[in-house]
């Protein structure tokens, strides 16, 4: 979808999407469906160690069964605000390296309640233009 929009002349796309999925985006995994690729857990255990997720916390993390229980993990030991971040920034990078610098993308990740849990300076920038607010 990111490179039709491109090859059709799209100057930005925002994409929204839950932390299971916009996690592979920033591993670099753009086939998202469960059984094409996985590293949602690992991704989120480096970033969270990156941000100083302790050695603990990274196994808890790797051992959980959804991203929903890993950014818990992160989230205890106060660093979930961070990772979250760094990951929708990792997202914007990847999908814009993706398309070849084509076009501008912003991130958004939320939760399954739809609460926003990390949002890029692109998707703030679009959300500016647009007049909405975004609280994350």
């Amino acid at each position: 979808m990111l490179e039709r929009a491109a090859e059709r002349g799209t100057k930005g796309v925002l994409i929204l999407g839950h932390t299971g999925k916009l996690v592979k985006i920033a591993a670099g995994i753009f086939h998202t469906h469960n059984r094409m690729a996985d590293a949602r857990l690992e991704t989120l255990a480096a970033y969270a160690a990156a941000e100083g997720l302790s050695q603990t916390d990274v196994r808890a993390v790797l051992a959980s069964n959804t991203t929903e229980d890993a950014l818990a993990v992160i989230a205890s030991a106060g660093l979930a605000e961070r990772v979250c971040a760094v990951i929708a920034a990792r997202v914007r990078i990847r999908a814009e390296r993706y398309l070849f610098g084509k076009m501008k993308v912003g991130a958004v990740m939320v939760n399954f309640a739809g609460e926003i849990l990390g949002v890029d300076e692109q998707a703030r920038a679009f959300a500016d233009a647009c007049g909405w607010r975004l609280n994350a």
